[in-house]
């Protein structure tokens, strides 16, 4: 049998096939990195902000507790001027205050802004102690110690039983007393607005503050006395200092 033809040795074969071998196992390497690469880049990272960020502090305020509060309220509560001197201090003022606007030449208008605004100063000045008390009450009874609102209550008891006064019918008679006023002050301003002559609209103006003062002591007076009285029994109720001890 005819032997088979032997290959020849080529060295540049040689070294081929041992560079491919090299190139091999560098691409493996290059796989390796990068695939571990790419499961680090996979986990999750932390951000460096957050770890650097401050905690934040409870800003919460902590709601503050009421100081307790003292007896003794009904003595605080400023004195009832008699319904005659609040009558008399309100027109001194009306006078002293309004005057002719020179600035209008018409005597009838001129005599209309006089008038009116005469009255409508001579309302609010009868008009403001009436409503400054009725609030002052109403203030006073929702903050008041519960021991002082159980006294008070039983001093409105026996003066209602000596007297048949109740403070709430009163303080209810001097607010709707006020509105009265206000209504009535609104009519007359209404009528001397509107008066034909300059002597016509002077003689309204008189006319309504007689009648003003007429109404006020009728409808006021009779109530703001039984204020005036029931108040000073109020002022002589036992008070209790919680903040004094007792021994």
């Amino acid at each position: 049998p005819s032997a088979l033809p032997l290959r020849p040795y080529s060295h540049h074969s040689a070294s081929s096939s041992a560079l491919s071998m090299v190139n091999r196992s560098k691409n493996a390497q290059k796989a390796t990195r990068s695939s571990s690469t790419a499961t680090m880049d996979s986990k999750p990272s932390i951000p460096v902000a957050n770890k650097n960020k401050p905690k934040q502090k409870n800003t919460k305020k902590k709601p503050k507790q009421k100081p307790q509060s003292n007896t003794g309220r009904l003595r605080q509560l400023p004195p009832l001027q008699p319904a005659t001197e609040i009558l008399s201090r309100a027109q001194r003022q009306t006078f002293q205050s309004i005057k002719d606007d020179t600035k209008i030449a018409n005597a009838r208008r001129r005599t209309q802004k006089r008038g009116a605004q005469t009255i409508d100063m001579l309302c609010q000045k009868l008009c403001a102690p009436l409503k400054e008390t009725v609030k002052t009450y109403e203030r006073e009874f929702k903050h008041m110690h519960p021991f002082e609102k159980v006294v008070m209550e039983l001093t409105i008891r026996a003066r209602q039983k000596r007297d048949g006064l109740t403070l709430s019918k009163l303080l209810d008679d001097v607010h709707q007393g006020r509105k009265e006023l206000l209504s009535l002050s609104k009519d007359w301003i209404y009528k001397i607005k509107n008066a034909a002559s300059a002597r016509e609209s002077f003689e309204y103006t008189e006319e309504a503050k007689e009648v003003l003062a007429n109404v006020f002591l009728d409808l006021i007076q009779e109530s703001w006395t039984g204020i005036a009285e029931l108040q000073k029994s109020l002022r002589n109720v036992p008070i209790v200092r919680l903040d004094c001890p007792a021994v």
